[in-house]
């Protein structure tokens, strides 16, 4: 999931309830604010009013488009990403880190 070494990172996002102009407009702010980190792709099916949206975004474009899959994931790729803060833009909240 996270490369720390200049690496390209995943951070996989299940079930979000965020339709598809409220996800269009927080994509624009991860790849237009530093604090998140180097965003190059936005990509995934998402769920509204019981339809599913397949998405695919860059900093170029954001596509949406009908899908028959139906399970919502999202996944945001990049390098040097700060899950903390793309995590509380897109749910609301941080991420719980567990130490064993």
């Amino acid at each position: 999931i996270a490369g720390s070494d200049g690496s390209f990172q995943s951070l996989p996002f299940l079930g979000l309830s965020l339709g598809v102009d409220a996800l269009k407009e927080k994509t624009r702010e991860l790849f237009r604010d530093p604090r998140f980190g180097k965003v190059l792709r936005v990509k995934g099916i998402i769920e509204e009013a019981g339809h599913f949206w397949q998405l695919n975004a860059t900093p170029d474009s954001f596509h949406a488009e009908p899908s028959d899959d139906g399970r919502p994931a999202l996944l945001v790729i990049g390098m040097g990403l700060d899950e903390d803060a793309v995590n509380l833009l897109l749910t609301g909240t941080r991420p719980e880190h567990h130490i064993l």
